[in-house]
């Protein structure tokens, strides 16, 4: 340990740093964002858009994002059907020529030294790797597990230089029930670590039920979803939540304009 001016004084002198999404995933290698979500809500789709901003360095619904090589690891879903959904993405981006790289990877556990060097060899060059779902890459169901994963994770991102984005689910409920940002952490499948580990922490839920001039409730629209920010450690500004739309020819979740 240090006294505390010395140490201050060698902080100040320590290149902050850019983040690679403002107020949401900052320039340090084994930090990880976690998106979470009910299964079939479109999660995929909102993190191969967040494949091509970061790619490409287009803003992500408005914040900053700062162009870098990106990996996403997808362990489900076939290689064609991958294709044809990046097809659709790509339209609406400029090439983003060698910066996003795709693989479809046969399922694996993290916690043996055999996969911990394939992972490692597998996001060597990287800046970003998404990790899409996080079901069928870690032991998520009980804590002690959980933990270590997440030590092992952020250990094996930190040596390659690599900062993850996780794609994880929740427990399946009745469609007519909406997830609350405060509850989010009760319903995400597992433990809970996941989410006190993680840089920043999204969920995206159905719509919500909009009103008519004369303030009627009208019907929500299968295409509507709400991306909350539930967890920030770094934003500046609260980041409220975001009414969106899918749009089911680019495969891309549009922001609703007030």
């Amino acid at each position: 340990m240090k006294p505390w001016r010395e140490w201050r004084e060698e902080i100040l002198m320590d290149d902050p740093g850019d983040d690679i999404i403002a107020q949401l995933l900052p320039d340090a290698p084994g930090e990880y964002l976690l998106l979470g979500g009910r299964p079939g809500i479109g999660k995929t789709n909102l993190v191969l858009y967040l494949a091509f901003c970061l790619a490409i360095g287009n803003p992500f619904y408005g914040l900053d994002v700062k162009p870098c090589k990106v990996g996403y690891l997808a362990f489900e879903g076939s290689k064609r059907k991958l294709n044809e959904r990046l097809e659709k993405v790509t339209r609406s981006f400029p090439d983003p020529v060698d910066n996003l790289l795709v693989e479809v990877a046969t399922p694996y556990r993290l916690l043996k030294a055999k996969t911990g060097k394939h992972f490692i060899d597998t996001i060597l060059g990287l800046k970003v790797v998404i990790i899409d779902p996080l079901r069928y890459f870690a032991p998520y169901a009980e804590v002690k597990d959980a933990a270590n994963f997440i030590s092992e994770f952020k250990q094996i991102l930190k040596a390659a230089g690599v900062v993850g984005v996780i794609n994880h689910h929740v427990r399946k409920r009745d469609r007519r029930y909406r997830i609350r940002p405060e509850n989010f952490i009760d319903e995400l499948k597992g433990a809970t670590d996941f989410v006190d580990s993680a840089q920043s922490v999204l969920l995206l839920e159905k719509g919500l039920q909009p009103r008519d001039k004369k303030g009627r409730l009208r019907e929500v629209s299968e295409d509507d979803r709400v991306l909350y920010f539930v967890k920030t450690k770094d934003a500046i500004d609260e980041l409220k939540p975001l009414e969106l739309r899918f749009n089911r020819e680019t495969l891309i979740f549009e922001r609703i304009e007030e």
